[in-house]
């Protein structure tokens, strides 16, 4: 039984029956027949059987397993939720094994909601560009010419003024002692 609770979970009862498990575990053993190398035996000619004994809790749990996955495929499709949308791995709640083999699973599934972002392209402002002529702009580059240009030394002595940049050194006092970052020298 599938159902989903709300838009970002669902839940899924089900029981996995014995024979889906022993069909997984005859598949997974059959595959590890084939790479196997036993004492004894050719790699890839060792018997079913002998798979099976040697490696018998492994391949159950592996069998489980691929059991488990193919409910959560089948649960997926029926519940309309894309592989991509699934947030994290699914919660197993309950994993009951029976005497007859069978094995009764709860999970809980969580994915992205489905969100609604309506209209939101009509909420952004409209935006007015400005006219500007080439002399404001010519005027603008200027400017951050004027800004970025390297610093000349005046050639007579004169008064600074202002635009004029100058290079001081200073020590600053308080209560007639100088205090502590309170000097600097070729300060611009």
């Amino acid at each position: 039984m599938q159902k989903k609770i709300d838009e970002a979970n669902a839940e899924v009862s089900a029981t996995l029956e014995a024979g889906a498990i022993a069909s997984a575990l005859d598949k997974i053993a059959k595959q590890a027949a084939k790479t196997l190398d036993i004492q004894g035996f050719r790699k890839g000619k060792v018997p079913v059987a002998v798979v099976k004994q040697r490696y018998k809790d492994k391949l159950e749990q592996d069998a489980q397993t691929e059991a488990l996955r193919d409910l959560m495929d089948e649960s997926l499709k029926e519940l309309n939720i894309a592989a991509t949308d699934l947030i994290g791995d699914p919660a197993v709640t309950k994993f009951d094994k029976k005497d007859n083999g069978d094995i009764d699973i709860e999970m809980k599934i969580s994915c992205r909601p489905a969100v609604d972002l309506g209209d939101y392209k009509a909420l952004l402002p409209e935006i007015k560009g400005k006219n500007v002529t080439a002399k404001e702009i010519d005027e603008k580059l200027n400017e951050f010419a004027s800004q970025s240009a390297p610093l000349e030394k005046i050639k007579r002595k004169r008064m600074v003024k202002e635009g004029d940049f100058a290079i001081i050194d200073f020590e600053g006092f308080k209560d007639g002692e100088p205090f502590e970052g309170g000097k600097a020298e070729k300060h611009t």
